[in-house]
């Protein structure tokens, strides 16, 4: 049975699969399995090219993202440390960085929650959806180094410290030239 289904694939005529495809040969005979091959391997690959660079591009801004409110955190919870030392030094906080301290503790409390959940053994969608829903329904459980706002003032604070090495480069060396 099997071989009655491969002697008709190979019997049937070659100007039937040309007919199907979307490329064209001259004088020279393609097999038909190639032209076959070739005929489904053309259409989905640059849609699949570029579902993979669109996922690809998320997944390296979420990386950064995560990367910067990392470092974010880092710097709250040394700042804090730092004036709790400063405290119990004897010394009074202003009411600013009594604020800082108490958005950092706030914080690390935040980020228990969010761990746990992120540890649950759920599918990447399921994660995507728990912070899609927690985002929208309970924001203040987002730790605040992970908001969108202090992201985008870190990201705007690093293109300008770049310009600010561009021109300083440009300055101590006229030869070279900033291309934009």
């Amino acid at each position: 049975m099997g071989s009655s289904i491969i002697l008709d694939v190979k019997e049937k005529p070659i100007h039937q699969y040309r007919s199907r495809s979307n490329q064209t040969t001259s004088s020279a005979v393609m097999d038909p399995v190639t032209l076959v091959e070739s005929e489904c391997s053309t259409a989905p690959k640059p849609m699949h090219e570029n579902l993979l660079r669109k996922s690809m591009t998320k997944l390296i801004s979420a990386s950064v993202d995560f990367w910067m409110g990392t470092e974010l955190l880092f710097t709250d919870v040394s700042d804090a440390l730092e004036l709790l030392i400063k405290q119990l030094k004897g010394r009074q906080l202003t009411k600013r960085e009594r604020k800082k301290m108490k958005r950092t503790l706030g914080d690390i409390a935040t980020l228990v929650p969010i761990t746990i959940l992120m540890l649950i053994p759920v599918s990447a969608v399921g994660h995507a959806a728990m912070l899609a829903a927690i985002k929208k329904y309970v924001p203040s459980l987002i730790p605040s180094p992970f908001s969108s706002e202090r992201l985008d003032l870190m990201k705007q604070l690093k293109r300008t410290k770049k310009k600010e090495v561009q021109a300083r480069s440009s300055i101590d060396n006229p030869s070279s030239k900033v291309v934009e």
